[in-house]
């Protein structure tokens, strides 16, 4: 979660640090490990006689470093500028999750493609999924990969390696597959079923 400072407005400055306060405290990831009360009173003593939004960017900055969460960070206005600009391009999928039916985590994992922020983008959406998903304590996972061909690993454009996924603790790997270098990744018939594939 990006929280971008307004760029103009004539709200006094507590209005500024209240409403940032306010986009943390319902929309970012860690959001339910503070005590958001103390959080606000600590933050509102700091900024007791700032002039000046400007002068509230340390204080957000310090309850973002609280939230322990990478994902999460504060643009001042000249930055926030700066990435609406870029951020105009239509962005690469990346991985997504939802609850489905009687409580199971449906993780989506497209095709990741592009460059190196593409890929760092696609590594930091999947891994929010897979935490946000797994807070729920689903009953099981499908990890819908019917819009992922797969990867490479790096060693030649013939490697067509199983992607890496980071597995929460309620996932249980029951079926893995070989895979030889070079060759299409295939599941092994010998396996053992033990989820349904979506494809």
């Amino acid at each position: 979660m990006s929280v971008a400072a307004p760029s103009g407005g004539t709200s006094p400055v507590r209005d500024y640090l209240e409403a940032v306060l306010d986009l943390l405290e319902e929309h970012a990831l860690n959001r339910d490990r503070m005590d958001w009360a103390r959080v606000r009173r600590e933050a509102e003593a700091q900024i007791a006689d700032a002039t000046a939004t400007e002068q509230t960017y340390g204080v957000i900055d310090a309850v973002i470093d609280l939230l322990g969460d990478p994902h999460t960070f504060f643009l001042r206005p000249q930055d926030a500028e700066e990435t609406h600009d870029q951020e105009a391009a239509p962005a690469e999928p990346v991985p997504t999750g939802r609850l489905i039916d009687g409580g199971f985590a449906h993780l989506t994992v497209p095709e990741a493609d592009g460059g190196t922020e593409a890929e760092r983008r696609y590594i930091r959406e999947g891994a929010a999924a897979v935490r946000d998903l797994d807070r729920h304590h689903p009953k099981g996972w499908v990890v819908d990969l019917r819009g992922n061909t797969g990867g490479s690993s790096g060693t030649g454009p013939q490697d067509h390696s199983p992607p890496s996924l980071a597995t929460p603790a309620s996932m249980r790997v029951e079926r893995t597959y070989p895979f030889e270098r070079n060759r299409p990744w295939t599941p092994s018939p010998s396996s053992a079923p033990s989820a349904t594939a979506v494809s």
